[in-house]
């Protein structure tokens, strides 16, 4: 028997999770839980209410940061509307950060949901577990490693609180900088890697699914230079775009491990 919280494989007669302690059995879906519809009633399906709900990116904090980016950049020219401007750059500041730590939350949460979804394949599948345990492998290599953005945020914390210090905040800056570029590709690069494993391993099982390329390819040194070209408009033009991307990225999936799980 799986656990449908973690996923782990428990004895047939036990009643709670030998790894989390979850207990074992029917498990009712509710508001945190994500169900397929009608899974239960297929002859051949199996229970998938115990995967965590799917998250996604919020691509209205991205639609705010261009609008109170156009504003701030009104209200610059304002007598005293300066005062303005920095509220709104503090908050751009604030909404932007948020995003691209959303970007890595959502596509590890989903490969969590994933290796979750194998597990339970395994049982009904018991004649591919092994292929089914490497694609689990694989799917480990492939998560985002968050420390480069922790890093990044004590930095340009940092860089704020040092502000005064004429030098050592462009310092601080400049590795701020450069670790949320290192954070930024390391997560691009993880993305293309997530698509390309999933369209092999859905391809795999059934001619019928969703190919999964609604995340483009994108690579930081580009990202830079059409920033530095577009005076800046570009990078609101990415939170908007990569934001939604992601988003119809693991809609797409969500009904990849519907199809397969009937």
């Amino acid at each position: 028997m799986f656990c449908s919280k973690c996923g782990a494989l428990n004895d047939d007669d036990s009643k709670f999770c030998s790894k989390c302690g979850a207990p074992l059995g029917d498990v009712s879906s509710d508001s945190n839980t994500y169900s397929v519809e009608d899974v239960g009633e297929k002859k051949n399906s199996f229970d998938v209410s115990g995967v965590i709900k799917e998250k996604e990116v919020k691509v209205i904090f991205a639609i705010l940061v261009l609008l109170f980016g156009l504003i701030g950049i009104f209200t610059a020219w304002v007598p005293f509307g300066f005062v303005v401007t920095m509220i709104l750059g503090f908050i751009n500041a604030v909404l932007q950060t948020i995003l691209i730590f959303q970007w890595a939350d959502v596509i590890n949460t989903n490969i969590d949901n994933t290796r979750i979804f194998i597990n339970q394949l395994i049982s009904k599948k018991p004649e591919k577990a092994s292929e089914l345990q490497m694609m689990i492998s694989q799917l480990q290599g492939i998560k985002i490693d968050m420390t480069m953005f922790w890093v990044y945020m004590v930095l340009y914390v940092l860089s704020q609180v040092l502000s005064f210090n004429y030098w050592i905040t462009p310092v601080v800056s400049i590795l701020a900088f450069i670790f949320l570029m290192i954070y930024l590709q390391n997560t691009f690069s993880q993305e293309h890697r997530l698509l390309s494993l999933k369209n092999q391993f859905y391809g795999h099982f059934s001619a019928h699914t969703y190919h999964l390329d609604q995340i483009k390819k994108r690579n930081v040194g580009l990202l830079i230079l059409f920033v530095i070209i577009t005076l800046g408009i570009y990078w609101w033009y990415i939170l908007i775009k990569h934001s939604q991307e992601i988003n119809d990225f693991v809609e797409a999936d969500v009904n990849n491990r519907r199809m397969i799980s009937m």
